[in-house]
């Protein structure tokens, strides 16, 4: 099995994550979800984040592009439920032997979404290339298709429109990102996908989790 190599760049990223610590917060909800942030190192060492493109058969979001996650089962843990659901919709496997392994890095500060779900943001660092069969399993009912992007373009201006809004008397940033073509590297599909833009909650932690 071939492990990646890892930019200096890479390495210094992933230390500053593996040592954050998230600001402790309390919002007050019963629903509560995670997403998971999974990073990898492409064939030059440089990391980028998986993604999905919503089913557009889904009653909510539908076509949309999204963080693999969802809402967390009774009392299951933030890091339970990011897993779990990453399981259920691109077949990551929970449990992976060596000497393929996934760190858990670090958690963000949880994020109300704008339909009162309390989301929390799991960071994890995957030891290989995505070419080696890690994700194999692709759940059509949810997810439209799967692909990378550089980490990195969440702290670039190139392709990037944002603006302002105001929501509960605050001017928020809404962040919005449009990757190139040559930027997408697609895992695996099951719909056609036009232009795909990144934005919302989804940009927004990619944005946090980027300026750690």
């Amino acid at each position: 099995m071939k492990l990646p190599y890892l930019s200096l760049s890479s390495r210094e990223c992933l230390s500053r994550l593996e040592s954050f610590v998230p600001a402790v917060t309390s919002i007050e909800t019963c629903v509560r979800a995670s997403v998971l942030v999974l990073l990898f190192a492409d064939e030059e060492g440089e990391l980028r984040v998986v993604l999905t493109t919503r089913s557009k058969n889904l009653r909510s979001h539908s076509g949309d592009v999204s963080l693999p996650g969802g809402k967390a089962d009774g009392g299951e843990g933030v890091w339970s439920t990011a897993r779990r659901e990453a399981f259920e919709e691109i077949g990551l496997p929970v449990s992976i032997g060596a000497p393929l392994h996934i760190e858990q890095l670090t958690t963000l500060a949880p994020h109300l979404s704008r339909t009162h779900i309390v989301v929390t943001p799991c960071i994890a660092y995957l030891s290989s290339i995505l070419s080696d069969g890690v994700i194999r399993v692709l759940d059509p009912k949810e997810v439209g298709d799967i692909f990378t992007v550089p980490f990195e373009m969440f702290l670039s201006k190139r392709g990037y429109r944002g603006g302002w809004i105001s929501w509960f008397d605050k001017k928020w940033a809404m962040h919005e990102f449009y990757p190139e073509a040559s930027q997408v590297q697609v895992v695996e599909q099951n719909s056609e996908s036009g232009e795909r833009k990144i934005w919302g909650l989804t940009a927004r932690i990619l944005v946090e989790a980027a300026r750690v």
